[in-house]
């Protein structure tokens, strides 16, 4: 495939300097690169994926946090306030506490 963007009697001098092929076999010795319709495609990909990591950046404050339904805490405070189980004895001790021991 010929390129007539960049003439080849441009640069045939210094293809010869640099290679030590002389005539038409510098010429063809020459190879051309084009740009595949994909880097324009990873490019609009590249700005939408950066677009929406901003509005994330930008709204994501605003958006709607997980309820009480999975808040751990309020858990904890309702096994204590049914009194002890397996359970809220197990957390107890993960947490540094005794339970066998009045509070």
């Amino acid at each position: 495939m010929e390129c007539t963007c960049f003439p080849l009697s441009a640069i045939s001098g210094k293809v010869t300097e640099l290679t030590g092929i002389t005539g038409t076999t510098s010429e063809a010795a020459i190879v051309w690169s084009e740009v595949s319709p994909w880097s324009y495609v990873t490019l609009v990909l590249g700005v939408v994926a950066a677009l929406l990591g901003i509005t994330v950046v930008v709204w994501g404050g605003r958006w709607g946090s997980a309820g009480r339904k999975y808040d751990a805490e309020r858990k904890r405070q309702e096994c204590k306030a049914d009194g002890p189980d397996r359970i809220s004895d197990w957390d107890a001790l993960s947490d540094g506490d005794d339970p066998t021991q009045p509070q």
